[in-house]
């Protein structure tokens, strides 16, 4: 494992953009890199999620077999929420039931490697930063990357 504590990991988003970074990610898995912070916004943010808890090929099922589901994403979803994701299905079910994330590693990494995600402040323009220090529930990380993929 090389762990490179003085060197930060940013990762763009940009929806299925993101498809690039993710299969780097998987290479840095592979490898035992690990950076003392990454950071990310939208896709990005989401994409690290998967790479902090070592799930190998996790964003390429998000991406691909995930993103397919109408409940995942549709024009029905939006008429009938508000909301073109299913938010339940995009928070709950697909990281607890349909591709379970892994919590407990997450929360091992980020103790080593601080993460920050990034969004676009709709008032101001400018970038809203959040740390993982500020939020003691690996929920609230999947739920804050996923919503600003979405709707940054």
């Amino acid at each position: 494992m090389a762990m490179y504590k003085d060197i930060a990991l940013a990762v763009e988003g940009g929806g299925m953009r993101g498809a690039y970074s993710a299969g780097v990610l998987d290479v840095f898995l592979d490898n035992g890199i690990k950076f003392g912070a990454c950071a990310g916004t939208s896709a990005g943010a989401t994409h690290l999620c998967s790479y902090l808890s070592e799930q190998r090929e996790r964003n390429k099922r998000l991406d691909t077999i995930h993103s397919a589901s109408k409940r995942y994403m549709s024009w029905g979803n939006l008429i009938r929420t508000g909301d073109f994701f299913e938010l339940d299905y995009c928070y709950n079910q697909i990281p607890r039931v349909v591709d379970p994330f892994d919590f407990e590693k997450f929360r091992e990494n980020t103790a080593e490697t601080k993460f920050y995600a990034v969004a676009t402040n709709l008032e101001t323009g400018g970038p809203n930063t959040c740390s993982h220090a500020i939020w003691t529930s690996p929920k609230t990380w999947i739920r804050f990357a996923l919503r600003h993929r979405f709707r940054s």
